[in-house]
């Protein structure tokens, strides 16, 4: 009990080490609707972290209540944190934009957990390399999302979130599963260039034109149920696996132009 309560009272500022995790769910889900973020390491070192808490402020959206962080703070822990750390994020809002590359930020090391996450500005992960898995699950990006020549060496997870402005993963190189699934992406969309093992982008919205175009699928490729708005160019895009598009909707143009089906 006193546990959950430190909890609650207190969600910024636990170090969580990889052995730790199945405890560490338990009480999160006991801790319910509470905000919580986990693992966010502000302070130098993994004592000092385990030691102090930074001052919390809270924010109401919509008539929930999040954890209120700024985008120092968030770029200061995916600068810091080691690879046997996972970062997790719940029920919080960051203020200000996210650009990774003036912040000293080329690599990624710990693991990453964004759920139920507003970024209120726009997000830039241009040319990060992400070492471990990335998971974003109902997140929104109000000020739009970029990842332009990005690396994800670990599975990436961006479902049942929402992009409110461009979306970008131009040249983005996906080495484990890609999944998109369930997600909407209200402006223009880029993946043109992009290189997948394994995609799931099933029932996806693009409510806006979208490029796939010169975009490589090594795997299995899902696009079923998708609905694409605006125009959706696939051209010259290779499939070296099973594509599927059974039950997408494509409201405009769709361009297949020189797209190459290996297993065809």
């Amino acid at each position: 009990r006193d546990r959950l309560e430190a909890d609650h009272q207190q969600p910024i500022g636990l170090v969580v080490e990889e052995e730790e995790r199945k405890d560490r769910h338990h009480v999160l889900e006991l801790v319910g609707k509470a905000p919580v973020v986990v693992a966010h390491p502000l302070l130098q070192g993994r004592d000092a972290a385990r030691g102090q808490t930074p001052a919390r402020r809270d924010t109401s959206i919509d008539g929930q209540t999040y954890g209120l962080m700024n985008a120092t703070q968030l770029l200061d822990a995916l600068r810091q944190t080691p690879p046997d750390i996972l970062l997790e994020y719940r029920d919080a809002v960051f203020d200000g934009p996210i650009f990774a590359p003036t912040a000293d930020l080329d690599t990624v090391q710990a693991s990453l957990i964004f759920a139920n996450v507003i970024f209120l500005d726009e997000v830039s992960f241009n040319r990060i390399v992400f070492n471990r898995e990335t998971r974003f699950e109902n997140a929104q990006f109000r000020g739009g999302l970029s990842a332009l020549g990005a690396q994800f060496a670990g599975d990436l997870t961006l479902s049942q979130s929402t992009s409110r402005k461009h979306t970008s993963f131009k040249q983005t190189v996906f080495v484990g599963i890609a999944d998109f699934s369930k997600s909407q992406f209200k402006q223009t969309t880029s993946f043109i260039e992009a290189q997948f093992s394994s995609a799931d982008f099933s029932n996806a919205h693009f409510a806006a034109d979208t490029y796939f175009e010169r975009a490589t699928f090594g795997g299995k490729a899902d696009f079923r149920d998708a609905f694409f708005a605006g125009i959706a160019a696939l051209k010259q895009t290779r499939w070296h696996g099973a594509a599927t598009f059974a039950g997408a909707r494509f409201q405009q143009r769709t361009r297949f132009w020189q797209a190459h089906f290996a297993a065809a």
